[in-house]
């Protein structure tokens, strides 16, 4: 079985925004992103950019916090289809 996992980021303003990690074009989980100015992820506007690679937000779903770790789970569970 073939994993393939994304991030689509999107933004609300030049200073916010937020990070979506999918897995087989499924939507897993969304994260906050920290945009600053100098940040060279994502699209940069006048400067501002996210400071959190996508290596990152793809670590977080494979290696979640303990207050994530159920949620992405039974999510990752639901995408694979194990239980069938």
């Amino acid at each position: 079985m073939k994993l393939n996992y994304e991030v689509k980021r999107k933004r609300t303003s030049v200073t916010q925004g937020s990070a979506e990690v999918y897995l087989n074009n499924e939507l897993v989980i969304s994260f906050g992103d920290k945009i600053e100015i100098g940040g060279t992820h994502g699209e940069n506007f006048g400067g501002w950019g996210s400071t959190v690679s996508d290596e990152k937000f793809i670590k977080g779903v494979l290696f979640p916090f303990f207050t994530n770790q159920e949620v992405i789970e039974k999510r990752v569970i639901e995408i694979l289809k194990i239980n069938d």
